[in-house]
């Protein structure tokens, strides 16, 4: 798998409060970026999900761009486990950002036909920012530094909070 050397970035903005963070992303079969061939991409809208472990896509994009699953594999959801098929695909983001070859999980999504999960999100820096009463969100690749809201900031009552891995 080729390694990103480059930084991308993108921003979304809405024009109100948004409770369901949305972009447009390309998705196609897997394929070298660097080399000559391009597969047939679709753009589909995405909802960027911090909840959910794993990115995934849907029947209809599966079945659109011919995937052929690479294994199955045990996902959770609100309805229980069960066990899904596996596909591995390119990804791109609003503004080049690009993630080759990612494994998905295929699952049944209801108005949009991938849902960015903390496999994507984990490989950069992510914000959420809401002025003025309109949601802003941005993602770069690869992460560039920390985002600390509370160093240097006066508040009354700073809080820090350091999750251990398990």
């Amino acid at each position: 798998m080729p390694n990103i050397h480059r930084t991308s970035a993108f921003t979304q903005q809405y024009d109100g409060l948004a409770n369901v963070l949305r972009s447009e992303c390309i998705v196609s079969q897997a394929f070298d970026p660097a080399g000559p061939e391009r597969p047939d991409t679709c753009t589909v809208t995405c909802v960027w999900d911090t909840g959910a472990t794993n990115s995934v896509i849907s029947p209809r994009l599966v079945g659109a761009l011919k995937l052929v699953p690479t294994g199955r594999m045990p996902v959770n959801d609100a309805r229980g486990t069960k066990i899904s098929n596996t596909y591995i695909v390119n990804v791109m983001l609003p503004n080049n950002v690009e993630i080759p070859f990612l494994q998905v999980t295929e699952g049944i999504l209801l108005g949009f036909d991938m849902l960015v999960g903390m496999d994507i999100i984990s490989k950069g820096d992510f914000s959420v920012s809401c002025p003025e009463g309109k949601t802003v969100f941005s993602f770069r690749l690869p992460s560039a530094h920390e985002v600390d809201f509370v160093d240097g900031k006066v508040l009354q009552t700073p809080i820090r909070i350091r999750h251990l891995q398990r």
